[in-house]
């Protein structure tokens, strides 16, 4: 993987041994990881992607350590801050194109924890705060529904999709998250916005592709009974910041051929 490096800002990054920081490195050509014990004066920008999903792991490091890493920022005269947020604010709902003012609905602890630590950034004036709400980021953690379907199709077992024929859009690869961080400029004091894939492929063309690109023996069968369903509108990241994820196929070819 080579690295890319659009801009010449210096940045910091935590959480930087997790599936998703030890690719995102990758992408950014002056990137250091943070140590909270030492001083960064050279730093401009912060990526807090460090957080636990687990319940009793919570507070400690959603929300405590946040609170150390924006104290750091304002001893250590970093002006600007990317946190990274997740669509499990939006909690359990039905909802075709879920807005970022969509409403959070029956939210567990982690969503919680995540709404809350936004709500706390927007309170501190003196940094720049961008916030980006992710679904499935593209890595090798095995986790989450499409990566669920991924190792499925892998080992050829029948896979039954519910909402099939419904636009599906809940991932995004890794490389889509730092060209658009590369080239924001925090010219906002604070800013919520959806991250994910485009929005016009169903879940049955990915499952069919990524089929067709591992060469799979799973047989497809479609659950045509009425589900729970939700996708995640990127209208804003579009039309207002001007920022087009990658084509599913590109993305998730790269992701497949990533972790062989």
């Amino acid at each position: 993987m080579t690295t890319i490096g659009l801009s010449h800002r210096n940045y910091l990054i935590n959480g930087q041994n997790g599936s998703v920081g030890t690719l995102l490195k990758y992408y950014f050509k002056n990137i250091k990881d943070l140590n909270l014990l030492k001083y960064s004066s050279e730093s401009d920008v912060l990526l807090h992607l460090a957080a636990s999903t687990e319940d009793g792991r919570i507070l400690g490091s959603n929300i405590e350590y946040l609170v150390k890493i924006v104290n750091y920022c304002l001893d250590n005269n970093i002006k600007n801050l990317v946190f990274f947020s997740s669509a499990s604010v939006y909690g359990k709902q039905s909802k075709l194109n879920i807005e970022e003012e969509g409403g959070s609905y029956h939210l567990d602890l982690y969503g919680s924890s995540k709404l809350f630590a936004e709500q706390y950034l927007k309170s501190i004036t003196s940094l720049n705060v961008l916030v980006l709400r992710f679904p499935a980021i593209l890595t090798n953690k095995d986790n989450t529904y499409i990566s669920r379907i991924l190792n499925d199709l892998r080992n050829n077992r029948s896979i039954c999709l519910s909402n099939h024929n419904k636009q599906f859009n809940n991932f995004i690869s890794v490389k889509d998250i730092a060209l658009f961080i590369n080239n924001y400029d925090f010219s906002d004091k604070y800013t919520v916005l959806n991250f994910a894939s485009d929005q016009r492929q169903t879940l049955g063309d990915i499952v069919f592709y990524m089929r067709d690109l591992l060469k799979s023996k799973s047989i497809l069968s479609f659950d045509t009974s009425k589900r729970d369903y939700y996708n995640i509108s990127i209208d804003k990241l579009k039309y207002v910041f001007n920022f087009t994820p990658l084509g599913y196929k590109e993305s998730l070819k790269m992701w497949i051929e990533g972790y062989k």
